[in-house]
Formats: structure tokens, C-alpha cells, sequence
């Protein structure tokens, strides 16, 4: 691999989204490659391990609870174990339990220093089950948490359903989270391919979806809010990065999910801002090919969101013209 940095994929999905099955054609795309997944389930449930074989994958199974309950101290333990082998290993995949909350598997990712010094998170991938899904996001908070912050949705089971509700349930998903890729596919196969290509940490990356989202409704019908903010004129980055950070510390239980482009005052590059959960991360984007700072664009995903009162907060950091 040309970083010195693990890849990480983290897969998610509802029960019965075919996670599973999925990771064992997923893993299939990476021949020769030296693999390693962290399976977390509720119960025994064993990666079928005669699809694949043994030299290009091991599992580390996690086995002292699920992971959404608390970023628990195996999680990292596992990540400290794999990181002394690192010369042996080209990719790490995450698949969680079916009823996971993401985000406490995230946060290592983001706030762990040892962590993201030694790991790459590249994207989170969400399965979801064409036909029941719907029902899921109404019964439960994880089903929704689990659209929200990922980076690509993978509508599974397609094939079961009417190609008229499908085309709905599309828009419904791209209603909660308006920033992801979505893909719709069967028996757990998507290109592999285009799904690499997504790498929403990266500036070029992120500006080319982020046009997708201007439009995005300010709630759906499940009470998940969605809007984007867009200035022309450039931030006074660290009193903004200040008061974001309290903003997401007091509203850590609504916001899920933020991304953005910032331009900041006499920054010669623009800045890529990302949270989960309270942690907010600000890492430097690639310069302007024409050297003239851009809009910043900064998309908001959570529960019941209040637009006017997060634009006052942003607004309150841009230089006077």
C-alpha cells in the first residue's frame, strides 16, 4: 500500500441487510491482498470462510459484547494487536452487528491519537434490506444512524422488490443522508470499483458530491434533518472551530453526521471539516487550482436539526467584507 497507513473499511446494516455476505464478495475484489476483518455480532455468526481462502484473510472476532453498547477497550485492543502486525496486513474491514449504533465504532477512528496515526479510515459502507427497511427506520433510532453517517448505501435485495418502490425507497434514503453514494444491487454483489472510489475525506472528492446536496429538504419524514450552508465570504477559523466544537459537545445526541469545504482568512488552503458524535476533525485540502478561495460548503445530517440557529453560529465567524 503506498500510505504507511492501514486502510479501513467499516461496513453497517440492519438485521437481514446481507452484511455478510456482502463482505465475502467485497473481500473477493482484494486478491493478493492480506486481509483482515473484525467481526462483531450477537451470537456466533462465522464469515463463510470456505468462499475465501485462508491465506488472504484472518478474523478477529470480538466476543466481550457488541460494539454500539460502548466504545469498549477490546475494540482497541484488537486495533493495538493488528498494528503490530502491520507489515503483514495490506486492509482492515470492520462489519458490525446488525442492530449497531455506528458511531462508537467510529470515534476511535477519529479521536484516538494511536488510532489515526495507524489507520486509515476510508469510508463507511451501509447495507440495507429492500424490503424492510422502511419498517426498520420507523422502529428503530440505530436503523436511521446507520443511513445517516455513512458514506455509501448499498440498497440490497432489490430484486424483491417493485422497480416503482424502489425508485421511492431510493429517494427516501437519499433524504437522510443526501451525501452518500447509493447503489442498488442483490444477493449482496455492487461493484466493488466505484465504491473505492469514494473517499469523502479527501477535498477533490468531497467537491465533487457535494452539489447533490444543495437542494437537500430540511427534514424528512422520520424527524431526520438535512441541510447544507453555504458562504461566500471566508471564516476566522479557530473562533469557528471553538464554537463548533461546543455546538457538537451540546447537540452530540441530534447531530449524527457533519461534513464541509471551509475557506478561512489568510489559510492558503481550503479546509475539509468532518464530525461524528462531539469529535471534530479539520484537516487542509488541496489548493485552489486558480489560487481564488471557493464557497465553503458545510452539510449538516442529525434529529430535528434547527438550520437558522446553526447558520447564526457560522455566520458569527465570517470576515467582514
Amino acid at each position: 500500500m503506498s500510505s504507511s497507513r492501514i486502510p479501513v473499511h467499516l461496513i453497517t446494516g440492519f438485521l437481514g441487510s446481507g452484511k455478510t455476505t456482502f463482505l465475502n464478495h467485497f473481500i473477493r475484489n482484494f486478491p493478493g491482498e492480506r486481509v483482515v476483518v473484525i467481526e462483531n455480532e450477537v451470537g456466533k455468526v462465522n464469515i463463510n470462510g470456505g468462499l475465501l481462502s485462508k491465506e488472504t484473510f484472518q478474523v478477529e472476532e470480538l466476543t466481550a459484547g457488541c460494539l454500539c453498547c460502548s466504545l469498549n477497550t477490546e475494540l482497541i485492543e484488537v486495533l493495538e494487536r493488528i498494528h503490530t502486525q502491520k507489515d503483514k496486513i495490506d486492509r482492515l474491514i470492520i462489519e458490525t452487528t446488525g442492530i449497531a449504533d455506528p458511531e462508537p465504532v467510529l470515534l476511535p477512528f477519529f479521536s484516538h491519537p494511536a488510532v489515526e496515526a495507524a489507520f486509515e479510515l476510508i469510508h463507511t459502507i451501509c447495507l440495507v434490506d429492500a424490503e424492510n427497511i422502511e419498517d426498520w427506520i420507523i422502529e428503530t433510532e440505530e436503523a436511521k444512524k446507520q443511513i445517516a453517517v455513512a458514506d455509501v448505501i448499498l440498497i440490497n435485495k432489490s430484486d424483491l422488490v417493485q422497480q416503482d418502490y424502489l425508485n421511492l425507497l431510493t429517494l427516501e434514503i437519499r433524504s437522510i443522508n443526501p451525501m452518500a453514494r447509493v447503489w442498488t444491487g442483490s444477493q449482496g454483489r455492487f461493484e466493488v470499483d466505484p465504491i473505492l472510489e469514494v473517499i469523502p475525506h479527501r477535498e477533490e472528492t468531497a467537491a465533487r458530491y457535494f452539489p447533490k446536496v444543495e437542494a437537500a429538504s430540511a427534514a424528512n419524514k422520520h424527524g431526520m434533518s438535512t441541510f447544507t450552508l453555504i458562504f461566500d465570504r471566508p471564516f476566522q477559523l479557530q473562533s469557528l472551530s471553538n464554537e463548533l466544537w461546543k455546538l457538537l459537545v451540546i447537540n452530540a445526541h441530534q447531530i449524527y453526521r457533519v461534513k464541509g469545504i471551509i475557506y478561512a482568512n489568510s489559510y492558503p488552503v481550503p479546509v475539509i471539516l468532518q464530525s461524528v458524535k462531539n469529535q471534530l476533525v479539520m484537516t487542509d485540502g488541496e489548493p485552489d487550482a486558480d489560487g481564488i478561495p471557493g464557497q465553503s460548503k458545510i452539510v449538516f445530517i442529525g434529529k430535528n436539526l434547527k438550520k437558522e440557529a446553526i447558520q447564526r453560529i457560522f455566520s458569527r465567524h465570517l470576515i467582514q467584507g
